[in-house]
């Protein structure tokens, strides 16, 4: 059985405000451990383009992304980092979760554009075509949220009706929320699969403390359709000096 290790992560953006436990003292530990997981399939959200060729030096992995703003702007990236000697890209895209999909947009109301990218993938070892997409909706309005989702659902209708299909990223939303129950009527979402507990992805302490009485939230997701199976699941919650690598947890499935 070859399973293909998938792992989405929102990697925290590069915030000055983050000064005592910014990028360039997580960037090793995030490195590290994306290599010593060997993942064969990482999404990742909120990477600035400087964060972003960080784990470009990661030597096995190719990688289709877009930022928030086009490629030519110094946004946040969406993409997927995907293993060159295991899979061959056969197509890709992105879009806006908008009005006017095709173009770096807002939808009224939102915090920010936001985006949707998807991918094509030729699975060397089993010859099976997968499409991975990967998204971060909003973080302000449940009204975008909602759109954006339906949006996905709408574009990448064609590709979850007759591939292996996965949608994994920051979802913002709850599991009691309208865009999760949309999701869920369509996809089945890995950790319920896998019966796996506790579920929490982010941890709501501002300084990313290990030890702290701040809530761990369940915002982010993998979604497969009913051509993949799920094998195991994981959340990890690597650390350093007592500090999360991230705000958010690496949630890990292998699939096949």
């Amino acid at each position: 059985m070859n399973t293909i290790k998938t792992c989405t992560y929102n990697i925290r953006y590069d915030n000055i405000g983050d000064s005592n436990w910014g990028w360039d003292k997580r960037c090793k530990h995030i490195l590290n451990m994306i290599q010593l997981e060997s993942f064969d399939i990482l999404g990742i959200q909120e990477a600035l383009p400087h964060q972003l060729e960080s784990i470009k030096k990661i030597p096995t992995y190719d990688f289709f992304g877009i930022s928030r703003d086009g490629n030519t702007n110094k946004d946040e990236y969406n993409g997927i980092f995907y293993k060159k000697d295991r899979f061959d890209k056969i197509n890709g895209g992105y879009f806006w979760l908008s009005k006017t999909p095709n173009i770096p947009s807002y939808y009224n109301g939102a915090g920010c554009k936001r985006i949707c990218v998807w991918v094509m993938l030729l699975d060397k070892a089993s010859n099976k075509k997968f499409v991975f997409s990967v998204t971060h909706l909003d973080n302000l309005s449940e009204e975008a949220r909602i759109y954006g989702a339906n949006l996905i659902l709408d574009k990448l209708s064609k590709y979850y009706k007759d591939y292996p299909f996965v949608l994994m990223g920051d979802f913002n939303s709850f599991t009691t929320d309208i865009v999760y129950k949309n999701m869920s009527n369509i996809f089945s979402e890995v950790k319920v699969i896998s019966n796996f507990n506790p579920r929490g992805t982010f941890t709501s302490d501002a300084d990313f403390c290990v030890n702290s009485n701040s809530k761990e939230l369940e915002i982010d997701f993998i979604f497969v359709n009913s051509h993949i199976n799920v094998k195991d699941v994981n959340i990890l919650r690597n650390s350093f000096n007592n500090k999360y690598i991230s705000d958010h947890f690496p949630v890990v499935a292998n699939l096949y």
